[in-house]
């Protein structure tokens, strides 16, 4: 169904709002989620925005480590001002 969800919108949000799903095919949701289901999911999940960052970091972390020519003190850096930004916000 994650594969499935990259393609349809409306199946990647209601997966994403399913509380029972496991973390791995969570974070597998929402590194292929457009913006638009990523927003909607923490919108209707407040307390998956954090999860939902982190994922975002780490995915993102592991393609650019993988793929891109950005160093890994950049995605230390990064993942640092992610959690520091999901702490401000209000519960």
């Amino acid at each position: 169904m994650i594969t499935r969800a990259e393609g349809d919108s409306i199946l990647a949000e209601q997966l994403g709002l399913r509380k029972d799903i496991p973390r791995h095919l969570f974070q597998q949701l929402i590194a292929k989620a457009s913006d638009d289901v990523k927003k909607r999911i923490e919108r209707e999940r407040p307390e998956m925005v954090e999860q939902i960052q982190t994922s975002v970091t780490d995915v993102t972390g592991a393609l650019h480590s993988k793929f891109g020519p950005a160093s890994r003190s950049y995605f230390v850096a990064k993942r640092l001002v992610t959690t520091q930004a999901s702490a401000r916000q209000p519960e």
